[in-house]
C-alpha cells in the first residue's frame, strides 16, 4: 500500500512538473501608454490576437513595432503568451524592469541610447544605418520652405529639432552651416514650425492623415497642428535602432537568441519592411523622391 502511495506521489509530482514546462511562458511587453490607450479604444477583446491577426491599423513605426516582436518571437519558434503592459516613459520602463514586470519593450530605441546597459540587454539592430528615414516637415502656411527645388534652398531655411533628440541633433550638426533650433518637447516643436519661428524638422513619415503629421494639444488648442513634407526631398538620421530585453526576465537569453534570430527571418522574407511600410514608415509615395546630404 505505502509503495502504491509513494508511486502515486512521484506520479503527481512529475506530471504537474511535466505540465508547468510544457506551459508557454506569459511575456509582458512593455508598451507606451498612449499606444496602450489607443488599443483600449481601437479594439474589443485581446488587443495581442488583434495584432496577430492583422487586424490593427498601423499608423506609425511604434505602432508596427509591437507587432514586429511578436512576429519576430513567432518566427524563431518561441513559444508564448503575451500581455501588454502600459508604460508612461523609458524611466518608468527601467523600473519596472528592474522589478521584473516586464521581460522586455514592445517599442524600439536607438543603439546609442544612453543609461539602459545595466537594465537592459540589446538585441541586434533591426533598423540599421541608412535606413532610419526622415523628411523635411514644415507648416502647411510657410510657402517659402514649400516651395524649395534644390538641395541648396534647403540649406538656407531654419531647423527645429527636440532638445532630447540626441540622434536628429547629431545628424543637424553634421551639417554646420544650418541654423537650428532647439524645443524643450514635441508640441513646443509643432508650435515653432506653425508660428514659423523655424521652417523644417526632420520627422519620421507615418500613416495617421497621408503624409502629413498633426499634434492636438487639447488643453490649448481647440484642433491639431499639421506639418507636410516638402514635397521630393528625403533623407535618413544618422543611427541604428533595436529593442530591449529586460536583464530580469526568466528568459532573458531565449528572448535575445529567439529576438535576434526573428529579426534577421524577417528582413531576409521582406516582412519586416512589409510592416514598415504598412505603417507609413516607408510610403510608397517617397520613394522616387530624392535622398538629400546637407552636408556636402
Amino acid at each position: 500500500m505505502k509503495f502504491g502511495l509513494i508511486w502515486l506521489l512521484v506520479y503527481s509530482v512529475v506530471f504537474i512538473a511535466a505540465k508547468a514546462y510544457a506551459e508557454p511562458p506569459t511575456l509582458r511587453f512593455g508598451m507606451p501608454v498612449e499606444y496602450h490607450s489607443m488599443l483600449a479604444t481601437w479594439i474589443e477583446g485581446n488587443a495581442v490576437s488583434a495584432f496577430e491577426k492583422g487586424s490593427v491599423r498601423l499608423i506609425d513605426r511604434t505602432m508596427a513595432e509591437q507587432l514586429i516582436v511578436i512576429r519576430a518571437l513567432k518566427v524563431a519558434g518561441f513559444k508564448h503568451k503575451s500581455e501588454l503592459i502600459s508604460i508612461p516613459s523609458i524611466q518608468r520602463a527601467a523600473a519596472m524592469a528592474k522589478q521584473g514586470r516586464i521581460d522586455l519593450l514592445g517599442t524600439s530605441y536607438w543603439s546609442t541610447d544612453p543609461n539602459i546597459d545595466d537594465i537592459f540587454i540589446r538585441t541586434d539592430t533591426y533598423i540599421k544605418q541608412g535606413e532610419a528615414l526622415v523628411g523635411f516637415f514644415t507648416a502647411s502656411n510657410n510657402k517659402y520652405a514649400l516651395a524649395s527645388k534644390s538641395k541648396d534652398e534647403l540649406s538656407k531655411l531654419s531647423y527645429v529639432v527636440v532638445k532630447d533628440w540626441h540622434i536628429d541633433i547629431k545628424t543637424l550638426k553634421k551639417y554646420k552651416h544650418l541654423d537650428i533650433h532647439q524645443a524643450e518637447e514635441f508640441r513646443y516643436l509643432m508650435r515653432a514650425l506653425e508660428a514659423h519661428h523655424a521652417d523644417v524638422a526632420l520627422l519620421e513619415f507615418q500613416r495617421k492623415g497621408g503624409l502629413g503629421r498633426f499634434h492636438w494639444d487639447m488643453k490649448n488648442k481647440d484642433k491639431p497642428e499639421w506639418v507636410f513634407p516638402i514635397a521630393n526631398f528625403k533623407t535618413y538620421l544618422d543611427g541604428e535602432r533595436l529593442f530591449l530585453i529586460s536583464k530580469k526576465s526568466p528568459w532573458a537569453d531565449e528572448l535575445l537568441e529567439a529576438m535576434n534570430e526573428g529579426l534577421a527571418l524577417m528582413r531576409e522574407s521582406g516582412e519586416l519592411r512589409q510592416l514598415l511600410v504598412r505603417a507609413g514608415y516607408y510610403p510608397e509615395e517617397v520613394d522616387n523622391w530624392k535622398e538629400v546630404d546637407l552636408s556636402h
